[in-house]
């Protein structure tokens, strides 16, 4: 099963806790579809509320175009007048309307140029056709150009009644064993973030309330360095977990960082070769969920790469070395440019291979690169090996260019 199943949804009537918000947003696309224009929508609120799982179930039930853009394409007004623009001059062919939705529109608010706003402004003064801003926070002080100009609807957390009883409902959909107790504890810390909560609850298969002490509040994030503190210094099973639970570092990430600083803090021999060999496993078990689907596997990641790692030390434990940055992600960012291009890459190819920025830009990398040398070599024409990319990952041609140069290095 893909993990993305386990955040569809059949219909809006699945999103818990926010009934009159999607009702809004329901009357909003409705109203345009029945020829009465309204000024734009700015959904708001706190991260996994279900505001884009929202938008996205009715217009799939409205048999809407969406045409979507999100913080990687928020570089400059040409690149939003030329995404939007086709949108609202044509009508889809086999579609009732387009509807354009500007997601985590406060993200990356601070990358506009000086004519973003004004491009955006004149986009939204009398709309033909729906459009919906995203944004965690609608008070984010760069996107006051738009207050006063839509109208807000709230998403707020759910409540744990609420997040027990979907759990149980996906865990019934996608035949999910977990014990029931461990529905509610789940609830109570996931802090209201719905996807947390289904991320845990996959997590949590099989496990039973012995076990849910794993589970940290997701308020409780740690950096990098202190993640790896707790793994290290170490000696049980539960802390390092608790460590990576707690930590706001993508697992592909915190592998490379372990990678790298193993031989930073063991110095027995002994201990480097079996935390290299826990490490991995933990690297095979993400490889062998991502292809298969089968995500429990994710399970046996999480132990191998903390407490794994933890539990490899011998006598010959270090405190005094400083912890030393991936080489693999300074490779991959020898300067300023590259970084730029390289995070405008991976931003865009994050949703169409289910993974984060940075996890890209420090794991999938490597392999992307692997497949474009091997399709080049083995004969694949350079020009059809573009156009895959720019039609899955909507890849420029410079973007293009630079992926194929670095993959020859």
């Amino acid at each position: 099963m893909d993990i993305c199943e386990l955040y569809s949804i059949d219909s809006a009537d699945d999103i818990v806790g926010n009934v009159s918000s999607v009702v809004a947003v329901r009357e909003f696309i409705r109203g345009f579809i029945g020829g009465r224009r309204s000024k734009p929508l700015m959904i708001f609120g706190p991260t996994g509320t279900g505001k884009t799982a929202t938008v996205n179930s009715i217009a799939r039930d409205e048999s809407l175009n969406v045409i979507e853009l999100n913080a990687s394409d928020y570089r400059d007004s040409y690149t939003i007048s030329s995404k939007i623009t086709p949108a609202l001059n044509t009508r889809p062919l086999f579609k009732r309307q387009n509807l354009i939705i500007f997601d985590e529109i406060d993200e990356l608010s601070g990358r506009y140029d000086k004519g973003a706003a004004a491009v955006i402004n004149n986009m939204i003064k009398d709309p033909r056709v729906p459009i919906i801003f995203i944004a965690n926070d609608m008070w984010d002080q760069s996107i006051t150009f738009l207050r006063g100009k839509t109208t807000p609807v709230e998403f707020k957390k759910p409540g744990r009644a609420d997040i027990s009883m979907l759990l149980r409902r996906l865990s019934d959909r996608h035949k999910i064993e977990v014990k029931d107790g461990v529905f509610d504890w789940i609830a109570r810390m996931c802090d209201g973030d719905v996807r947390s909560a289904i991320n845990d609850m996959y997590a949590m298969a099989g496990a039973d309330e012995t076990d849910v002490d794993v589970i940290g509040m997701r308020d409780k994030k740690s950096d990098i360095f202190t993640t790896m503190d707790r793994i290290f210094a170490s000696h049980t099973v539960s802390g390092p977990m608790r460590a990576t639970m707690y930590s706001d570092v993508e697992p592909s990430m915190l592998i490379n960082w372990l990678e790298e600083n193993i031989p930073n803090r063991y110095s027995d021999i002994g201990a480097i070769t079996r935390a290299y060999r826990s490490l991995s496993y933990s690297s095979i078990f993400s490889s062998r969920a991502s292809r298969s689907g089968y995500y429990t596997y994710w399970r046996y990641m999480s132990v191998l790469m903390s407490s794994g790692v933890a539990l490899a030390k011998g006598d010959g434990y270090i405190t005094t070395k400083r912890y030393s940055f991936p080489k693999v992600i300074k490779d991959l960012s020898a300067n300023k440019s590259d970084r730029n291009i390289l995070y405008a890459i991976s931003e865009k190819m994050k949703r169409g291979i289910h993974s984060s920025t940075h996890g890209i830009m420090g794991s999938e990398m490597g392999v992307i690169k692997r497949i474009i040398s091997a399709s080049l070599i083995s004969g694949t024409d350079k020009d059809t090996l573009y156009a895959f990319f720019a039609s899955r990952f909507d890849l420029t041609e410079k973007e293009f260019e630079w992926l194929t140069d670095y993959a020859k290095g």
